[in-house]
């Protein structure tokens, strides 16, 4: 058997691979979205495509330079924020006004760089007329003068404009302030002119896209710059502008003018685009597997693809078969609960006992129709509930389900299964970057088995698949700590909402189903500005997902529980709690002021509460706890 030196998911981030990005591009759904000539805002958490997408609309990237002219109507001009260059435009040596100039000229010399390199590049494919003369216009406006004649003479003159710029910044306390070139008008007619120079595959009818790239980068008066700019966008040049949630630092413009949704830029989340059609999503995450299960059996001259169906090689276990498994571990632990339950509803000497610990499930749900039981309905009522099957029992199935799993897992120190693709991409939270690293793991794991064969793979277990969640769930929540300056405090924070959101996941009541997110709960609508600028910060980085609540019930004003905030579901295995969004927590500002401040006591002693409210004395947490039962520093 031929031996392979990488996994089909070895290169799960845009920054890896190795390959032109569109060879292992799959188009989305909502793709068209970013097409028109419309100034746009694309926020998402890292690993949901950002780059990838821009990078797909870049001129640069394109491997058939000849189809990119003729199917699109545009030509993208990829730019990357360097923060090595853009945090340099400041220091008291310079007054604010200079260096705003400065970061203008720079910023529109760079756009302007890689436009006209692209021009460049289409003369092996075009004839420009007027070349000489929209090339000594450019001059004159760039560095004043008139003997710049051609596309090659006005890409080096740009790129030692830029040098330049460098060399000052570097330099500024001994260098004399850099002449200026005519920015503004630069980039408004640059674009105009270069399209317009010939008419061949219609470029003189196409739009400029400009594509910027981790825009939350920028300092908020930088931000303001180019918001001046995309106010003054065009049909012959646009902005498509990434940037992580919360990303944007202003609205406003450098005028004191606001840029607006519908009059001047349309926005786009796409953590809620990506999940606005779930089945879409699970479509759309197969093709991108499947995608690359192709390119690395050509890569590696393999055969029998075509017979094999990706999705397919994920053994699934259901609900049903979960269940079944956990009655048969803990069977007779289950029949103690029953007699203890009957015996203090006063029902020791029913007969139903003896269908219950033949009925495991059935007992569940009863014992949670009966706690629940908010219109007094008597023992024999409920019990009917039960036998017939009737909607109420269909409809306690269907709420409590999900969270008896996880219940049971912590009642019993079971380790919970994650199986089957599906599960695979619920878990990446709409991430495709986490479900590759997933995807990658497992495929690692299988193929060390000497009896693997990609030609004529085997169905991949749940437990292979289970550990490799496990491993990534649990090295996803340690890496945080890598986040400079505030990733251990972010780290401890997720692990005190882990451990909470736990114990209402073991409640025998399940007072809350499934938690994960929590809204603020204060009758206040002042919160501590430290405290939203960590939320800010934990939403940036892809640790929390910051969703509209839809059931604020002030609809009327502003409230602190306007957000919810879900942690990214990539954690939850390592809680052992459910990826869903189902009943939210709520915190006081008391409460979350401490969660968010690293006191490891304090935050102790929140968790000790809702302990001992949610939990019984003699029905503790699971004895194995990854993170230790008080956080320790």
């Amino acid at each position: 058997m031929k031996k392979m030196i990488s996994t089909p998911f070895a290169e799960y981030r845009e920054e890896q691979v190795k390959v032109n990005i569109f060879d292992y591009f799959v188009e989305p759904s909502f793709f068209e979205r970013f097409c028109d000539t419309k100034p746009i805002l694309i926020s998402g958490s890292r690993g949901t495509g950002k780059t990838t997408i821009l990078k797909v609309l870049t001129l640069a990237e394109t491997k058939n330079l000849e189809k990119y002219l003729k199917e699109n109507n545009y030509i993208g001009v990829y730019y990357r924020v360097d923060l090595n260059i853009t945090t340099s435009f400041q220091g008291e040596g310079l007054e604010q006004q200079k260096w705003e100039k400065l970061f203008s000229y720079y910023f529109v010399s760079k756009l302007s760089y890689e436009l006209i390199s692209q021009f460049v590049k289409l003369k092996s494919e075009v004839v420009f007329d007027k070349e000489t003369e929209v090339c000594r216009k450019y001059g004159m406006l760039f560095i004043n003068e008139n003997n710049i004649c051609s596309l090659d003479d006005l890409q080096d003159m740009v790129f030692n404009e830029l040098y330049r710029i460098r060399d000052y910044i570097n330099n500024c306390a001994y260098e004399q302030y850099p002449h200026i070139g005519d920015y503004a008008t630069i980039i408004r007619e640059l674009p105009q002119d270069l399209l317009k120079m010939t008419s061949a595959y219609q470029l003189n009818e196409k739009t400029i896209f400009y594509l910027i790239d981790e825009f939350e980068g920028l300092f908020e008066w930088q931000q303001k710059l180019i918001l001046s700019f995309l106010k003054y966008a065009d049909k012959y040049h646009t902005y498509k502008i990434c940037m992580r949630p919360d990303g944007l630092k202003t609205s406003q413009t450098m005028g004191a003018e606001y840029v607006r949704e519908t009059d001047d830029i349309r926005t786009i989340d796409l953590n809620e685009l990506i999940l606005e059609n779930r089945e879409d999503y699970y479509k759309y995450a197969l093709d991108v597997c499947q995608k690359r299960m192709e390119l690395f059996y050509q890569k590696n001259d393999l055969k029998n693809i075509s017979n094999i169906q990706f999705e397919e090689l994920f053994e699934k276990c259901t609900e049903e078969k979960e269940f079944d498994l956990i009655f048969e571990k803990v069977g007779s632990k289950l029949d103690k609960d029953i007699q203890k339950f009957m015996k203090e509803i006063n029902q020791a000497e029913s007969d139903i006992k003896d269908y219950f610990c033949s009925n495991y499930f059935d007992f569940l749900i009863f014992r949670l129709m009966y706690l629940k039981n908010e219109k007094k309905e008597n023992f024999e009522e409920i019990v009917g509930h039960v036998f017939n099957k009737d909607k109420k029992y269909a409809s306690a199935v269907g709420n409590y389900k999900h969270a008896l799993i996880y219940y049971l897992c912590l009642r019993f120190s079971i380790q919970k299964n994650y199986s089957g693709f599906n599960t695979l991409v619920n878990i990446s939270g709409g991430t495709l970057r986490y479900l590759l690293e997933l995807c990658n793991e497992i495929f690692e794991r299988v193929a060390s088995d000497s009896n693997f064969n990609y030609e004529d793979p085997g169905i991949i277990s749940s437990k292979v698949q289970t550990d490799a969640v496990m491993l990534i769930s649990s090295k996803r929540v340690n890496q945080v700590s890598a986040i400079p300056q505030i990733g251990l405090n972010m780290r401890t924070f997720i692990i005190s909402l882990g451990r909470i959101y736990r114990i209402f996941h073991r409640d025998d009541n399940i007072a809350k189903f499934e938690p994960n997110h929590f809204s603020i709960k204060t009758s206040s609508t002042s919160i501590d500005e430290n405290i939203l600028l960590f939320l800010k910060e934990c939403v940036m980085r892809g640790v929390l997902l910051k969703k509209k609540n839809n059931k604020n019930k002030a609809t009327y004003m502003i409230s602190a529980d306007e957000y919810l905030y879900m942690l990214h579901p990539i954690y939850t295995p390592s809680f052992q709690i459910s990826w869903r969004r189902k009943q939210k927590a709520e915190f006081n500002l008391d409460e979350l002021e401490i969660l968010v401040s690293n006191d490891a006591k304090e935050i102790n002693n929140v968790i000790k509460k809702y302990k001992k409210k949610y939990l019984k004395e003699e029905n503790d947490l699971p004895k194995w706890d990854y993170y230790q039962m008080e956080l320790d520093f």
